[in-house]
């Protein structure tokens, strides 16, 4: 499914979630504590965190899968502790930085043992062919790679440019949450506000033509996915 039908899910039915949430907890209540400029703040972390961001995480997921796009969308991190201490003056403790440290070369060691695993694997199935399947598996393995060369590259490199933008967007919007709501304990509540603007360009969108259409005949495995994310997301 197109990764814009995924936005439309994730978004527009987490935005009911989060007004319960928000009503539960009582943050529904506080709206006056957050200031004009806050309202502003989340406004544009939900304009670029939930539709930029979300958008182009999904595009680099379908583009080159979860193992290639998390070591580069990891780089969110880093950038964002590095414009906390610039623009917001926040320090980083000794513990901080290791956890940080985790999180950004997981993801990198992660991949680097799934190729190792795949190179293993491709070697013990050669190892228990006869020449004769073996002869017949390699012409067949060039004719794939031959395929994914035609086919993979523009493939790579549209998931890697989704993958650095979202790094980039997702590395940026905390620093607009954390100016917005600040110590106030409002996270729910700033989150609705960000979903609810998040959910204007969308529901604009709705206008264009075919765009309503292509919700109501979506697939219903994709449906269930994407279910399942924003139920995830939401929490």
């Amino acid at each position: 499914m197109s990764a814009l039908v995924g936005i439309y899910v994730t978004v527009l039915l987490g935005i009911p979630l989060l007004v319960i949430a928000a009503a539960v907890t009582g943050q529904l209540f506080d709206l006056s504590n957050i200031s004009t400029d806050g309202y502003i703040l989340l406004a544009a972390a939900g304009l670029t965190h939930f539709v930029v961001g979300r958008y182009c995480s999904y595009r680099c997921f379908a583009a080159i899968g979860a193992n290639r796009a998390s070591p580069v969308m990891s780089i969110s991190i880093p950038f964002t502790l590095l414009m906390a201490v610039l623009l917001l003056g926040e320090q980083v403790s000794m513990i901080n930085g290791i956890g940080i440290a985790i999180v950004v070369l997981a993801p990198m060691i992660m991949l680097k043992q799934d190729n190792r695993k795949a190179d293993s694997s491709d070697k013990q199935t050669s190892s228990e062919l006869t020449p004769e399947e073996s002869n017949v598996k390699d012409n067949y393995d060039l004719s794939v790679a031959a395929k994914v060369a035609k086919r993979g590259t523009p493939r790579l490199a549209e998931g890697y440019f989704f993958a650095s933008i979202c790094a980039l967007v997702f590395g940026f919007s905390p620093l607009l949450i954390r100016g917005a709501i600040g110590d106030t304990g409002l996270g729910v509540f700033g989150a609705l506000v960000a979903y609810g603007a998040a959910s204007v360009p969308l529901l604009l969108g709705l206008a264009w033509p075919g765009r309503l259409a292509t919700l109501w005949v979506m697939d219903k495995t994709a449906l269930r996915w994407f279910l399942l994310a924003t139920v995830v997301t939401f929490f």
